[in-house]
C-alpha cells in the first residue's frame, strides 16, 4: 500500500514541487524529499558496488589472461 501511495504522489508531484513545497514550510513534502534522498543514496551505493565488483572481475581476468 506505500507503495502505491508513492508512485502516486512522485507522478503527481514533480522533485520541483515537492521542494517549493518544502521550502514552504509543508512537512510532508520535506519528509517526502528526505525518503527520496534516502532512495537515491541507496541506489548510488547499490550501484557503486555492482560496479567496483565487475571492474575487479574484468581487471583479474585481464591479469590472468596477460601471464
Amino acid at each position: 500500500m506505500e507503495g502505491i501511495k508513492k508512485l502516486l504522489k512522485e507522478k503527481i508531484l514533480s522533485q520541483y514541487d515537492i521542494i517549493r513545497l518544502a521550502n514552504m514550510g509543508n512537512q510532508k513534502a520535506k519528509e517526502e524529499l528526505e525518503e527520496r534522498l534516502k532512495d537515491t543514496t541507496n541506489k548510488d551505493k547499490s550501484k557503486n558496488k555492482k560496479s567496483k565488483s565487475s571492474t575487479n572481475h574484468r581487471n583479474e581476468a585481464l591479469s590472468k589472461d596477460s601471464r
